[in-house]
Formats: C-alpha cells, structure tokens, sequence
C-alpha cells in the first residue's frame, strides 16, 4: 500500500473529524445499513438535504428514505442489491430517481458495496450517493434539441425531395 494512503487510513482511525470533512465535502449522501434488520440504518444529514428535508425537525424524524424512491425504479434497486449481496463481484451501481420535498425529481447516482463476515456472508451494507440532477436535466434538454434538429432535417429533406407546387418530385 501506497505510505501516503496507509498514513490517511491512520489518521481518520485517529481523527473522526478527517472523516467528516470528506463526507461533508466530496459525498451528496451516505448510509449504512444493517441487512438483516433494514430499520436499523444511518444516514448522513447531508442526504437528506439533498431531497429538502431537515432531518432534525421531529416531523421528519420517522421519514424513510425509501419512501422518496421513484416507484418505477425501486424494484430496479432491490434486483441490484439481491444480485450484489449473492455476487460481490456484481457492482451495486445505478441512477436512481427521488422525490424532492418539493415534488421535482432528484437524479442520484446509487453505489454500494456489501460488507461481508469472515464466511462472506454480507451483514451490512455501505452506500454513496452522487447527486447527478444538473446532468440528466441537460441530458434531457439535448435530446429534445436532438428531437427538433430531426423533425427540421425530414421537413428540409422533404422540401428539397418534392416541388412545393406540384408536389412532385424534384430533379435534383
């Protein structure tokens, strides 16, 4: 192992606070879980954030984050994580939707990894989330100009194809 690297992993064993700054500044989200018992989870204040919650208000204190998954993309989620908990080799890699507080759609990039006891059985089960809604809305807006480039090319191909008059066909 790299010294650096090995003198990094000491130090956030020595120094939870080096711990913190990486979650509070490189991660949109991160969760722990317990997989025999889903209830029993952690998630960072700054998931939450990402979907307009406050999770120190009381009123949201019994929210669950599975709740703000998209419907059509849970059972995706939950095939994902059954095929990576029987393979460790299969990623735990995938967009999901949320639903915002304020309705609007959060895309999410979702990885995980398993953690396994010593027969390999997974136990628990970590999570990053990347926020990638910025990205999938612009995605969104190039195939609708991709959508209109191509209705504009038919309708001049069909102009250059056929006399506007006569509606027949041209020489060129």
């Amino acid at each position: 192992m790299n010294s650096l690297k090995n003198e990094l992993y000491k130090l956030i064993k020595k120094d939870l606070s080096i711990f913190e700054f990486i979650q509070d500044h490189m991660l949109d989200g991160i969760w722990y879980m317990d997989l025999d018992d889903d209830k029993n989870e952690w998630v960072s204040e700054r998931f939450w954030q990402l979907f307009g919650y406050d999770i120190k208000n009381s009123e949201n204190s019994e929210l669950r984050w599975k709740n703000l998954v998209h419907p059509d993309d849970l059972n995706m989620m939950n095939e994902n994580l059954e095929k990576h908990l029987l393979n460790p080799e299969y990623p735990f890699d995938q967009i999901i939707r949320f639903t915002h507080k304020d309705n609007s759609t959060v895309w999410v990039r979702c990885r995980g990894i398993a953690i396994r006891d010593a027969s390999g059985m997974p136990y628990r089960i970590l999570g990053l989330h990347q926020d990638i809604t910025l990205l999938k809305q612009q995605e969104m807006i190039i195939s609708e100009q991709n959508k209109q480039f191509e209705i504009a090319l038919n309708k001049l191909k069909e102009v250059s194809e056929k006399d506007s008059l006569t509606n027949l066909n041209n020489r060129r």
